[in-house]
Formats: C-alpha cells, sequence, structure tokens
C-alpha cells in the first residue's frame, strides 16, 4: 500500500490502458518488449474491471504487475491511453501517448527526457 511515506527508488515504467480499448491491445507487443528487455519495472494501471484485467492478463500472458485503478480517478488524472509514464525515483521524468518501440524509445524518447 503506498503512502505520504511511501518511498520508491530507481526506474519504472507505468503503462496506462482501458481492456476495451483497441489501441492498447496493439501497444502491447511493445509493452511486452519493455518488460522483457529494457531491463526497467514495468507495472499496468487500468480502470477496467477485475474480470477484464484477468482476461487481459491471460490472452498476453502478462508477467508484471497489473493494477485496478479507481475509474474516476483515472479518467479525471490521465487524459489519453494508452499511455507510459517513466518514473526515477518516484517522479515522472517522461511521458508519451503511445508505446514507442524499445529502438525508438532509446533514440528519441530518453534523449528527450534527460
Amino acid at each position: 500500500i503506498l503512502n505520504e511515506n511511501t518511498v520508491i527508488i530507481g526506474d519504472q515504467f507505468i503503462f496506462l490502458f482501458a481492456v476495451k480499448c483497441e489501441h492498447c491491445w496493439n501497444a502491447m507487443a511493445n509493452v511486452q518488449a519493455l518488460a522483457a528487455h529494457s531491463g526497467i519495472e514495468v507495472i499496468g494501471l487500468t480502470p477496467s474491471p477485475e474480470y477484464e484485467i484477468e482476461r487481459f492478463v491471460r490472452e498476453f500472458a502478462i508477467e508484471f504487475p497489473v493494477y485496478r485503478y479507481d475509474r474516476q480517478l483515472f479518467y479525471d488524472n490521465f487524459p489519453t491511453w494508452p499511455a507510459l509514464y517513466y518514473l526515477h525515483d518516484g517522479v515522472i521524468a517522461g511521458y508519451t501517448s503511445e508505446v514507442p518501440s524499445m529502438k525508438t524509445l532509446r533514440e528519441v524518447h530518453f534523449l528527450e527526457w534527460e
């Protein structure tokens, strides 16, 4: 459980998605590649119901954690999805409204986010 005393160390990617979003399904190949090859922890965040999350996780054999986020807070705080947030020590260091390939992430986004 996260609270105001929680300290997050290191780098993470937060993948925002909704199970019924076809663009989110299309982004999964790149998300899976990031999870497997980037060396950075990937965490999924979605407003979708548990039964939809379970189906999505099974469909893609997802091995990274996926958390359900309050539906209204999700829609109030995240204007687009799929989206990828890059966090460094718990602080948002980068954002992209699409999930790029590993090559694009390294050659474009990380340069922008430094």
